[in-house]
């Protein structure tokens, strides 16, 4: 239970008036079916795996460093979302739903 199809998956984002989450398969499908997207990273390559839709936005704490990114080192506290704020996300929500209904 509690898993859905990609053609529910679909249809959920299209009558959806945002997407929330990570950078996974249903944040791509979400960009893809024209869901506005807010995108949060950890240390992957934003560059690389971003949503591909002009109305997504893509967050982060900070940068991550050099030791997640290329040498996959484990890192203890994951600054690049725990320094995230609730706020910030809320603020670009906000900022991308009136950009959306303008």
């Amino acid at each position: 239970g509690g898993s859905l199809s990609i053609g529910e998956l679909m249809a959920l984002f299209e009558m959806s008036s945002l997407f929330l989450g990570n950078d996974s398969g249903p944040m791509h499908l979400a960009a893809a079916m024209g869901t506005p997207v807010v995108a949060l990273f950890g240390p992957v390559d934003e560059r690389r795996w971003r949503p591909l839709s002009p109305n997504s936005v893509v967050l982060r704490g900070q940068e991550p460093c050099e030791d997640c990114r290329v040498k996959r080192k484990d890192c203890d506290n994951f600054p690049c979302i725990t320094l995230l704020s609730p706020k910030k996300v809320r603020e670009v929500i906000g900022e991308l739903l009136e950009a959306e209904q303008s």
